[in-house]
């Protein structure tokens, strides 16, 4: 009997709390490092602050550096404003349609991987003697047709150029060529308009030729784009059928 009363007694002697319980200092401990963490943090933002401040001061004498204060009064931190909406934005320009196909030409533009539609600029030019030739134009400017012969107006006179359009014309249409090219440049020394393109432009519509010439098309971007006029041929006169009728398109 006296054995068992001794070993509840001993029973309950082991039931009774720990004295030391190593955890119970852990969750303190974590804070007060974590104290010690941003206090360190925020010591070396200051520290950070006062060197930006000094080498400012060095390069900056100081009626400079009072100006830029007096200037910069009322301006808020930027690390003491609020957060920008962006992901607000974001999320609104998500729901906003677009052309994926639009994007990717675009981007291409941007990066230069892709060249400019010269159609698409002030600077293109395109003539037909008929709505038929239209389409003929638009083939010139897509470079369907091969180009059998160049001629270089750079540094010449509106005179010049003018018996030089004239001669290699004569020689082409003796020749048999069906498609031709003038490089007259874009005239972006020219102080209002191109002079030498719109010389070119002008006698293709109204020289000597010019009932030869079926359609012309500024040039694709690989080939000049718009500083060089290409010119398709016919081996005979165009014929208008009717008085009133435009001459050209």
């Amino acid at each position: 009997m006296n054995k068992t009363c001794n070993y509840h007694k001993m029973l309950e002697k082991s039931r009774k709390p720990l004295k030391k319980r190593p955890f119970d200092e852990l969750e303190t401990m974590l804070k007060k490092k974590k104290k010690e963490l941003e206090k360190a943090q925020l010591e070396k933002k200051r520290a950070k602050k006062q060197a930006s401040k000094g080498s400012l001061k060095n390069n900056i004498n100081d009626e400079e550096l009072a100006l830029f204060y007096q200037a910069m009064a009322g301006v808020t931190p930027l690390e003491d404003r609020p957060e920008p909406e962006i992901k607000k934005v974001m999320a609104m320009s998500k729901n906003v349609p677009q052309d994926q196909e639009a994007v990717k030409q675009l981007k291409e533009l941007v990066e230069g991987k892709a060249p400019i539609d010269v159609s698409h600029t002030p600077e293109y030019v395109w003539g037909a003697q008929s709505k038929e030739a239209k389409m003929l134009a638009k083939r010139l400017k897509k470079g369907d047709f091969a180009v059998q012969g160049y001629c270089d107006l750079h540094g010449m006179t509106v005179e010049v150029a003018l018996e030089a359009c004239d001669d290699f014309m004569a020689k082409a249409l003796k020749e048999g060529r069906r498609c031709i090219a003038f490089i007259h440049g874009r005239g972006l020394s020219s102080p209002k308009e191109p002079v030498l393109k719109g010389m070119v432009t002008k006698w293709l519509k109204q020289g000597p030729y010019r009932r030869f010439v079926m359609a012309f098309s500024s040039a694709p971007s690989w080939d000049g784009g718009a500083g060089v006029t290409y010119v398709l041929l016919n081996r005979r006169p165009f014929k208008r059928k009717k008085k009133k009728e435009t001459f050209w398109f």
